[in-house]
């Protein structure tokens, strides 16, 4: 596995020094990153809206506390075989997460050095059980009036499986490693690089009305594909795996009854 990158921001667009460039253009977790970030502090213009919609975090009641935490992804290199949902066995891939605090919950964390602490976890779905290889564990550093944090992760699948679900979880920690009490929650909302084109685009319900349209991957329609309420879905395909359709004239085959075609 290769060195983790975290990244934060505490103004409203991100930095393009030639350190940050010069690192986009190696490492294809610091390109993301820098993808992410732009939109994300894009998104910011509409922040009244965006506070509105949060629901998915806790805070202790009578502050005025918000945070919410979203999922980018799979997103694989750009000279990989798209969509990046469909992701080829041993092959590597990229995740991104982005923690959020509104300004006041941002003053009351950062001013104390506290810690995010990320928890992923995958599920095989085909087979209904975990799988530990790609589970992952980190935390992030905050820093003095940093109000939100791109991290990427990278992962490899080793094993096939129609379906795999990842889902993150995360906390606030004390510089003592101390949980903060009733600080939790967990990502809902998560965007798909992969633009649809036959179906109608999901519902933009979960978005503000003035969320950027700009520099996102465009399905058929606006809004961009964000999924809200599901986790991390992908499979992963395995191209040396035999299939085993068999004979459609032997008498005993693996061939689906009753299947209606039509021409064009």
């Amino acid at each position: 596995m290769a060195e983790e990158k975290q990244y934060s921001r505490g103004g409203k667009e991100p930095p393009a020094d030639k350190e940050s460039r010069a690192d986009a253009d190696k490492d294809p977790r610091a390109k993301l990153a820098a993808r992410v970030a732009k939109n994300f502090a894009g998104s910011l213009k509409a922040k009244a809206a965006l506070e509105a919609a949060l629901e998915i975090t806790e805070v202790q009641p009578g502050i005025n506390a918000d945070w919410e935490i979203f999922a980018f992804g799979p997103w694989q290199t750009p000279d990989a075989l798209m969509p990046g949902r469909i992701i080829r066995k041993n092959q590597k891939a990229y995740l991104a997460i982005v923690v959020w605090m509104n300004p006041e919950m941002c003053r009351n964390i950062t001013q104390h050095g506290d810690k995010i602490e990320l928890n992923i976890f995958t599920s095989d779905m085909q087979r209904m059980q975990p799988v530990q290889a790609l589970d992952h564990y980190c935390c992030i550093q905050t820093k003095l009036d940093h109000c939100w944090y791109v991290y990427v992760w990278e992962f490899t699948p080793t094993v096939d499986a129609c379906l795999y679900e990842t889902n993150i979880c995360a906390r606030i920690c004390t510089c003592g490693n101390f949980p903060l009490q009733d600080y939790a929650g967990f990502v809902r909302h998560v965007f798909d690089f992969d633009p649809e084109a036959l179906w109608p685009p999901i519902p933009p319900t979960v978005l503000p009305p003035d969320f950027p349209q700009t520099d996102w991957p465009q399905g058929p329609t606006a809004p961009p594909s964000w999924g809200f309420d599901r986790p991390v879905r992908y499979m992963v395909y395995d191209p040396d795996v035999v299939c085993e359709c068999g004979n459609p004239n032997d008498p005993v085959n693996n061939f689906c009854k009753g299947v209606l075609s039509e021409k064009g």
